[in-house]
């Protein structure tokens, strides 16, 4: 009778195996569209959209105005990334921008100023209807 050895797995193997899936089924499971959500004025209730018909757009190069706006600032030593998310309404303008992860006071508030004096978008549309939802984008403040 003829005993076979069982494979030796090392505990780091196993536990990179662990966080590789981990990282797959995190990735699986946010991987897809976007919940937006918002109030509705005639019925006053908070209504979900799983998508919107049509995402609001900038009818203009939102890098090329963000590095306009950013380039005549002081330079800064180091690469940093601004998350800012606002509401593009119904009229296409921009409205409570605020940042997601603050870091920098500073850039921060420099990115905010910058996204509160963007021109009009073109809103969103849902259902034929213009409708104000979030929108969320990086500032890239990159001196090198």
């Amino acid at each position: 009778m003829e005993y076979r050895q069982k494979p030796v797995y090392s505990k780091t193997l196993k536990m990179k195996w662990l966080l590789l899936m981990f990282v797959l089924s995190a990735f699986i499971t946010s991987y897809g569209q976007e919940t937006i959500y918002r109030k509705n004025p005639n019925t006053g209730k908070t209504e979900q959209f799983t998508y919107v018909d049509q995402m609001p757009e900038a009818p203009y190069d939102v890098n090329q105005y963000l590095v306009k706006k950013i380039s005549h600032l002081p330079q800064y030593p180091y690469y940093s990334k601004v998350v800012v998310q606002f509401i593009v309404e119904k009229d296409g303008s921009i409205s409570n921008p605020h940042v997601l992860k603050k870091r920098d006071t500073m850039l921060d508030s420099i990115a905010v100023e910058v996204i509160k004096n963007m021109p009009k978008w073109k809103p969103a549309v849902h259902n034929g209807k213009k409708i104000a939802i979030p929108y969320t984008l990086p500032v890239i403040f990159d001196f090198e």
